[in-house]
């Protein structure tokens, strides 16, 4: 029988002190009193991480729990204090892009699906308004 070799995986997303784009998903976010809100993250390859703020570059929708991001920031490598579990801490986090989730998307035009259609419906009421003041 042949055996197979299986590559180690890195616990770490990117290298320590390295500033890149990283496409994460938003898998929790909880609220510190030392630290205000804590944004714990994921990668595809379940590798974990956080950030506590971020800022953005124009009109980005708020990143939600279910929402995959795009983030430009710097790891840091070191171990969660609760599990001792290995997770990448991220600093001067920027948010490039918010995709959203499957059940939520985000349009182009950077709303979300399920407010695009609460401003259809509010579209359709005012539009009914003005045509029954018009009949008056």
């Amino acid at each position: 029988m042949e055996e197979v070799k299986v590559e180690p995986r890195d616990p770490f997303m990117g290298k320590d002190k390295e500033r890149k784009n990283f496409f994460v998903k938003i898998s929790k976010i909880t609220n510190s009193p030392k630290y205000g809100k804590v944004h714990v993250i994921e990668d595809r390859s379940e590798r974990r991480g956080i950030f506590f703020k971020y800022t953005t570059k124009g009109e980005i929708p708020e990143a939600r729990v279910g929402d995959c991001i795009i983030i430009h920031a710097t790891c840091n490598h070191g171990k969660n204090s609760l599990d001792g579990q290995d997770q990448t801490y991220f600093n001067r986090v920027q948010l490039i892009k918010n995709v959203g989730s499957t059940e939520d998307p985000i349009t182009t035009n950077n709303i979300r699906s399920s407010e695009t259609d609460v401003l259809e419906g509010e579209t359709k009421h005012w539009s009914a308004q003005v045509e029954n003041s018009q009949n008056i």
